[in-house]
C-alpha cells in the first residue's frame, strides 16, 4: 500500500477556543527589498569642497514602506550638522554638512542607507570621494 500526498499534511491538536497560525512557506514570505537612494543622481561619485561647510543632502525611499535610517561614516571632527528628516510619500531625507578641511581630500564618504523592518533589515550603500 503507498500513500501519495497532494496537498500539505497538516497534525497537530487543536484546544478548544485555540486557532491555527499557518503562515506558510518560508519561500513564500514577502521579500524585503533595499531601500533606493532617490538622490542625488549622479554618474561623477566625487564632490568637490567649495564652499565652507559643504552640504549634502541623501533621500531614499523603502518599496516596502518601512522606515529609513541613514549612517554617515564621516568622523565627527569634520561634521558640522547632521538632519535626518522624514518627509512625505515614505521618502526619508538626510543632510549633512561637512567643514572643508585639507585632510578631506582623497576621503571616500559612506551613507548606508538602512530600513528599519525588524525581521530582516536590508541596507545599500551610496560612496563618494572628497576632493578640494
Amino acid at each position: 500500500m503507498s500513500l501519495s500526498l497532494t496537498k500539505p499534511l497538516l497534525i497537530g491538536a487543536s484546544l478548544p477556543l485555540a486557532g491555527c497560525l499557518y503562515m506558510g512557506p518560508p519561500w513564500s514570505r514577502p521579500v524585503n527589498d533595499p531601500p533606493t537612494v532617490l538622490l542625488p543622481v549622479s554618474t561623477d561619485n566625487t564632490i568637490q569642497m567649495i564652499s565652507d561647510p559643504t552640504t549634502l543632502t541623501v533621500l531614499a525611499r523603502d518599496p516596502e514602506g518601512d522606515e529609513v535610517h541613514f549612517e554617515w561614516n564621516l568622523p565627527a571632527e569634520f561634521e558640522v550638522e547632521h538632519i535626518d528628516l522624514p518627509m512625505a510619500d515614505d521618502v526619508y531625507s538626510s543632510h549633512i554638512a561637512i567643514a572643508r578641511d585639507d585632510r578631506l581630500d582623497g576621503f571616500v564618504l559612506k551613507c548606508v542607507v538602512t530600513d528599519l523592518n525588524s525581521s530582516s533589515a536590508e541596507q545599500i550603500r551610496w560612496e563618494l570621494q572628497v576632493s578640494r
